[in-house]
């Protein structure tokens, strides 16, 4: 979470406060309202989990709130304690539903992502924000990684968005290398598939030292036949990358989706070009 995110959320926070508790007359429903303000609050500030959890905890939060409020409650019969009353319970509905709507968005459709370290320069910078889209491979399972239905394979050469294997909480963007089944290898820098050298115009190397196998997978790796089900995925940046050199190949079930757009800074916004055709270099 960034600090003008954390800001942002501390600011609607505090206006929160402000709007119920000093601006309106204090009643029951209040108080309750308020109580659910300060978990979420935490809950929202709380990185330990993933975004999509801690909205589903704060929509949770403010359904018991507006459930609370509806069957266990009455409603006053005039003046400043019904209006407060009414405002209350609006609110508790419109916040339950909002960041449900927005964890179904998130998860099935799009969600913005910052990047946070070089390992895809040139084609994405430190700072860079960017669209994933989410239903390019299938429709994701909510309850666990892995697809409840499928209508596509990730191929060669395609960008993907996914969950980092040894740690589920953070997200990583790579490029497919290599595909299930196939024999790959890197000699020196370059990669070759099934013993044929791949043709990598988006790769940058930063470093020009070579690392025999012994001392690092960096330069030097395999050759691995990819097990059924799983990638090579490397960043494009290779002499920076964390990638399937260092932790294996992906499984296909952390695949989350693909960069739709690059909308920000303004200066670089555009439709990511996710995939490059290895078919029309070799024509």
């Amino acid at each position: 979470m960034t600090q003008m995110t954390k800001t942002i959320i501390i600011v609607l926070f505090l206006l929160g406060f402000y709007h119920f508790l000093l601006r309106r007359k204090i009643i029951k429903e209040t108080i309750l309202f308020v109580l659910g303000l300060i978990p979420s609050f935490f809950i929202f500030m709380w990185e330990g989990v993933r975004l999509e959890t801690r909205l589903l905890i704060v929509s949770g939060i403010f359904l018991i709130v507006h459930l609370i409020l509806k069957f266990l409650t009455v409603e006053p019969k005039m003046g400043e304690e019904k209006k407060s009353y009414l405002e209350i319970r609006e609110w508790a509905e419109t916040i339950f539903s909002s960041l449900l709507i927005a964890v179904f968005v998130m998860h099935f459709f799009i969600q913005a992502y910052k990047i946070p370290s070089r390992s895809m320069v040139p084609t994405f910078l430190v700072g860079d924000h960017l669209f994933a889209i989410k239903f390019p491979y299938g429709i994701r399972n909510p309850f666990k990684q892995g697809f409840l239905v499928k209508w596509r394979k990730p191929q060669r050469g395609e960008i993907v968005i996914f969950r980092y294997p040894l740690d589920t909480r953070k997200d990583f963007v790579k490029r497919v290398i290599g595909l299930p089944g196939e024999k790959l290898e890197i000699r020196d820098k370059v990669v070759y598939i099934n013993d044929k050298k791949l043709e990598e115009p988006y790769v940058q190397h930063t470093d020009p030292r070579i690392y025999p196998k012994e001392l690092s997978n960096r330069d030097n790796f395999g050759p691995i036949i990819i097990p059924e089900g799983c990638y090579f995925v490397m960043g494009d940046n290779r002499d920076e990358s964390l990638d399937s050199r260092f932790w294996g190949p992906l499984e296909e079930k952390y695949i989350v989706g693909k960069p739709g757009l690059l909308f920000f800074p303004f200066s670089r916004a555009r439709i990511v070009k996710g995939f490059y055709n290895y078919n029309e270099e070799n024509k």
